[in-house]
């Protein structure tokens, strides 16, 4: 098991764990192998073409990893302002990166892996991405995101309003289905309170929801 590290804020400890079968844990792998932390906020950790990808978020880069010997084969250091969250494969070669500054970043996800490729202002910041039908789903609290993986571009974006992100669910994956309909949490609310999550399955085709189902907070 891959355990992600955020590490304390501004303490650049974030880091890999590993656990294994026979409850051996290597508690920072990465510093072990490589003699030096891996950086300031481990976000998340995505295996693409063979390669662990981890966004490091107030360090403003993603450190690619090899996943057998976690020796870093690469650093992908933004050059501008950043705060990198999720990163989702959008082709053979590259990947889009979410971001908290309004902004996707496309990356590569091939060596050689250098600077980030494109810097794309969207209108809202953007947490959990998915990729399906060529195009790329971001959360937001203004609802779900659609853009283009060919075309990436805020003023071609479309917005599906009746799944967002609040509070209670702005750290919910999306989920893609074995049928390829994407699937998000949102708040259920009444009178301004929270009253149960509801789940919306999204058809990424026709980009419409077209099942929901709510599930009810019960008696404390």
């Amino acid at each position: 098991a891959i355990v992600v590290n955020e590490g304390g804020i501004n303490s650049n400890t974030g880091g890999i764990s590993v656990i294994y079968k026979d409850s051996t844990v290597i508690v920072d792998v990465f510093q072990d192998v490589n003699h030096r932390p891996m950086g300031d906020v481990a976000q998340s950790i995505a295996m693409i073409n063979g390669k662990y990808f981890v966004a490091m978020d107030n360090s403003k880069k993603v450190e690619v990893v090899d996943p057998v010997t976690f020796k870093s084969v690469g650093t992908i250091l933004y050059e501008q302002a950043g705060s990198p969250r999720q990163i989702v494969p959008i082709s053979e070669t590259e990947a889009v990166v979410s971001d908290l500054r309004q902004q996707l970043v496309r990356i590569r996800t091939v060596p050689p892996y250098g600077k980030p490729l494109e810097y794309i202002s969207i209108p809202r910041w953007v947490e959990y991405l998915v990729f399906a039908e060529n195009k790329i789903f971001g959360m937001t609290q203004g609802g779900l995101y659609v853009f283009d993986a060919n075309h990436i571009d805020k003023e071609y974006a479309r917005v599906i309003k009746e799944v967002y992100n609040e509070e209670n669910t702005k750290t919910c994956l999306l989920m893609i289905d074995k049928n390829g309909m994407i699937w998000g949490l949102i708040n259920q609310k009444r009178g301004g309170m929270t009253t149960g999550i509801t789940l919306k399955c999204v058809d990424p085709k026709r980009e419409k929801v077209v099942k929901s189902y709510t599930l009810p907070f019960g008696d404390p």
